[in-house]
């Protein structure tokens, strides 16, 4: 159709979310929000990477399927993020989220750092 598609990675709808997220978070007042932003020299790429007004790193995970949810975090926090927000499509998918980090004890370490958010929460 000659439109320029939305960046990032993953399906249409892991795309469209990526872009409706850093809008909203560009909206909210965040100056520096990347899309698939990566923290410093790391590797790793994070779905969406905002920094806030103090410096630090918070990195947005949309989580449509769990298979790579727990490993995401675990990358995100060790590439320099200092919070992690999940965000799943709706409730039951969040409490699916929830479950998977209360049971995997590396994580649960850092549970004070990790949020979770549904795709709904971005249109308040």
């Amino acid at each position: 159709y000659g439109i320029k598609p939305v960046p990032g990675k993953g399906t249409f709808e892991h795309k469209l979310y990526q872009h409706l997220i850093s809008q909203h978070l560009k909206s909210a007042g965040f100056e520096d929000v990347k899309i698939e932003g990566r923290v410093g020299d790391s590797q790793k790429s994070i779905d969406i990477l905002a920094q806030s007004s103090d410096g630090a790193f918070i990195g947005y995970e949309v989580t449509l399927s769990f298979d790579n949810l727990l490993d995401n975090v675990r990358s995100d926090l060790s590439a320099g993020c200092s919070r992690v927000v999940i965000v799943t499509r709706d409730k039951p998918g969040m409490a699916k989220a929830q479950k998977l980090i209360q049971n995997d004890a590396p994580v649960t370490n850092y549970q004070d750092r990790i949020e979770f958010r549904t795709m709904a929460d971005f249109f308040n």
